[in-house]
């Protein structure tokens, strides 16, 4: 063999082991500050045409609505917005209709729009031209809007058109209904009666569980309209927030019995059961660079990633998706198998059937919630709703990368990123309680610098609704001593400053806020919790705010102190015996039996058991709230995050947020207090040992990963275990150079910043939490007969023991 054929060999054995090494997928998913990202995605409701509660609305109202959820939820000077692209079908003057509706919204008038119209996958396009617009550097920020009034713009089927098209082979077929070329492809590619009824059934029971779980709620903005009563003629304000279109209970026989709507075209298989239905509705998507997100403080959704068109017959146009989706899967070096989830329009069952066959899919990837038979299809909607769709789902599995796509011809890829792990995405209503990063950062800048003694006034602290509307936009105080003595910027959170003086008053208001948002919650209804002490002050006083009863149930470990100050604040507390998690007896396993029983007497008014523990609410309010303050407190230089977990929540939701608007940079370490089994699970990589031993602190440590940290548990960084010893001389160190008064898990807290700022070195910032004052601990913490009985009095230094003063 000659020395050139060798080498020929042996440089194609080398690119071929080079292409098997490369990944594609996660290279799709490597985050750049010129990726292109969603940082918000919302809907309206998807009503009946002519029925349904969006009936009356115009499709210049249907736009308002949308965009002012959108404006209100924005996290963001809406001025920034340059475009709004509006996809749009059916109605007449709709570049004049778009344009009014930024402005009506509340936009200024330097926010351009215009209408884009591909039919059906006129949403698509809307997101593909603000998304091309941003990657050419036209624009920063753009807004794409889908949206159709099918009920005041009804669809009249093609035009008359010349004779010069009529008589062409192809552009005649463009005058044939949608109706026959359902019938086309169902007898063209044999899609049976059969087939057709089972998919659309599916369809119609995927979407009524996401209904009945709250699943679609996450993408509902609720709009209130004027709905006209039919038999009277007259008009009443009514809030939508359902999809009114599913039918529950669907089944393969209820369909079967449908007749053909279209006898007229063989093989006559399409039936009002199994096509997509005539509706109303409006979607919109917020999109700008990564770069821009986080310099905004802004939660990134989605990535993206790229799109294509295709073009075939008229008279089959249903099954462009089969031909589309494998052209931009080919641009990536992507496989059907890299797809997580796909979202196809349900135009007809006959198409929706041809292409998950086709393509070989996965029908457990594919409309994961029902798609346009199930919910109905405003055309100029679907597409962006299907985004919104699918990144909700997304989150809701813990996926990575969709596939989006309409039978008229554009496929766009999408990668949920930096949130894949979430379990849920907060819902737009409860978003409005939130505290954005980029409401933190105006705040701050529209406040006047400090007085001669350093206090600065802000419109973070001005009137607020209510006592829930204070809860939250905490300060961070530097810890001098700390910070001179590490180097570092060491800084702590104030949640002593929050009404109930703890972090947990966040968690009590969301976990209330989804209780009340999934209809669990009724006026006069009670909350019942188990908890050692301080989420129950929170809910205490939330509940009273709200006006709720509530029950709480405690182990009888905690202080007297805690104890008194809930029946204080008008809640029934049940301190009983600590045991186990596991045990039937524990605090929350009686709690909960407790609301059951209460919701069997008296289901008018309801009662929930809001299980902080594991109800990922709790996590919510770190991701919506304590994680953007941090980030924009810090202008985004943070460099760790530390603190110790109880119920995970304030860990968990402050990881999350701070590990994705940093592409990961923030590192994040677990405080974790003796008897706790957390530090041994992160040090060890996932082995739970039995746990043993106590501690002096309370609220903290855990025996198991609840469901608020296990998503995030393996993002953390590492772990810290910090003895009794080093927290009470912290409590006392704390209090005489810093003039803090803080409990036990406050100082906890402070020990590890102060072990991370040692371990990073000088020049970092790092935060935690002072979760809580001491006042409700001083009969302990402050006391020489307590602190003798725990062999802690020795821990503290001799120059403060003076401050030891109980006896």
């Amino acid at each position: 063999m000659s020395g050139k054929r060798v080498a020929k060999l042996r440089l194609s054995k080398i690119m071929d082991q080079m292409e098997h090494k490369i990944d594609y997928k996660a290279e799709l998913l490597r985050k750049s500050a010129d990726d292109v990202v969603i940082t918000l995605a919302t809907r309206t409701a998807v009503t009946k045409a002519r029925k349904g509660g969006l009936k009356d609305t115009t499709l210049d109202e249907l736009l308002i609505a949308i965009l002012t959820a959108v404006r209100e939820n924005i996290g963001f000077d809406a001025g920034l917005v340059e475009d709004v692209s509006v996809g749009n079908v059916l109605a007449s003057d709709q570049a004049y209709i778009a344009r009014a509706a930024v402005l009506a919204s509340g936009f200024p008038e330097t926010t351009a729009a215009s209408v884009c119209n591909r039919f059906c996958s006129s949403g698509l396009l809307s997101i593909q031209n603000i998304a091309n617009q941003i990657i050419t550097g036209s624009i920063k920020i753009g807004i794409a809007v889908g949206a159709e009034s099918m009920s005041t713009n009804p669809d009249n089927g093609a035009p008359k058109m010349s004779q010069k098209i009529t008589d062409h082979l192809l552009a005649g077929q463009m005058q044939q209904p949608m109706g026959q070329t359902s019938e086309n492809v169902a007898g063209d590619f044999d899609i049976s009666r059969e087939d057709m009824d089972q998919y659309a059934a599916e369809s119609f029971n995927r979407a009524e569980t996401s209904q009945t779980s709250g699943w679609s709620a996450d993408e509902i903005t609720p709009v209130t309209v004027q709905v006209k009563n039919a038999i009277n003629g007259t008009t009443a304000a009514k809030t939508i927030s359902e999809d009114d279109g599913i039918r529950y209970g669907t089944t393969v026989t209820s369909l079967s019995k449908v007749k053909s709507a279209f006898p007229q075209w063989k093989p006559s298989r399409t039936t009002g059961g199994n096509a997509s239905q005539i509706s109303d509705g409006a979607a919109a998507v917020v999109l700008m660079r990564r770069s821009q997100a986080q310099s905004l403080g802004l939660r990134i959704l989605g990535k993206y990633v790229g799109s294509t068109v295709v073009g075939l017959e008229p008279r089959i146009m249903g099954i462009g998706p089969a031909l589309a989706i494998p052209k931009v899967l080919d641009q990536f070096n992507l496989k059907i198998g890299d797809i997580d989830l796909f979202e196809i329009n349900e135009a007809f069952g006959s198409m929706a059937v041809y292409c998950v066959r086709k393509l070989g899919l996965d029908r457990t990837k594919v409309n994961a919630r029902g798609g346009a038979i199930a919910l109905g299809h405003p055309l100029g909607c679907t597409g962006v709703r299907q985004v919104v769709t699918v990144l909700s789902e997304l989150r809701r599995q813990g996926k990575q990368v969709i596939s989006a796509d309409i039978p008229f011809y554009i496929p766009i890829a999408v990668l949920s990123t930096g949130v894949h792990t979430m379990a849920n995405a907060f819902r737009t209503s409860i978003r409005r309680f939130a505290t954005t990063a980029a409401r933190a950062a105006s705040a701050a800048t529209e406040a006047p610098t400090p007085n001669a003694y350093g206090i600065r006034v802000s419109k973070t602290q001005g009137v607020v609704d209510q006592l829930t509307g204070a809860i939250g936009n905490t300060p961070l105080i530097r810890l001098r001593h700390l910070s001179e003595q590490t180097g570092c910027n060491v800084l702590g959170k104030a949640e002593f400053q929050n009404p109930g003086g703890s972090v947990k008053d966040r968690a009590a208001l969301y976990v209330v806020k989804d209780a009340e948002e999934r209809g669990l919650l009724k006026a006069g209804g009670t909350v019942v919790e188990g908890t050692a002490g301080n989420t129950g002050i929170g809910l205490a006083h939330v509940c009273r705010a709200r006006g709720y009863r509530l029950v709480i149930y405690m182990p009888n470990t905690q202080s007297q102190g805690k104890v008194d100050l809930l029946r204080l604040l008008g809640a029934e507390v049940y301190p009983v015996p600590a045991v186990a998690w596991e045990n039937s007896e524990n605090y929350n396993w009686q709690a909960k039996r407790h609301a059951e029983r209460l919701l069997k007497e008296d289901p008018e008014h309801g009662a929930v058991w809001t299980n902080q523990f594991d109800n990922i609410a709790n996590r919510r309010a770190h991701i919506e709230t304590t994680g953007p303050e941090i980030w924009a407190q810090t202008d985004g230089k943070v460099d760790a995050f530390t603190c110790a977990t109880g119920t995970g929540g304030t860990l968990a939701g402050t990881t999350r947020y701070l590990k994705d608007v940093s592409d990961g940079r923030v590192k994040s370490f677990l405080a974790d207090p003796p008897g706790s089994v957390l530090f041994s699970y992160v040090s060890s990589g996932g082995q739970l040992n039995e746990r043993k031993g106590s501690s002096i602190t309370e609220g903290i440590g855990q025996g198991r990963v609840t469901d608020n940290l296990k998503n995030e548990v393996n993002e953390l960084d590492g772990a810290l275990n910090i003895s009794d010893e080093k927290t009470i001389a912290m409590v006392y160190r704390c209090l005489d150079e810093e003039g803090l008064y803080l409990g036990a898990s406050s100082a906890l807290n402070v020990v590890a910043a102060k072990e991370v700022a040692e371990k990073l070195g000088p020049n970092h910032t790092v935060v935690t939490m002072l979760c809580d004052g001491a006042y409700r601990y001083a009969d302990r913490l402050f006391s020489d007969k307590w602190l003798r009985s725990k062999g802690l009095r020795d821990a503290i230094p001799e120059h403060l023991q003076k401050y030891i003063v109980l006896p």
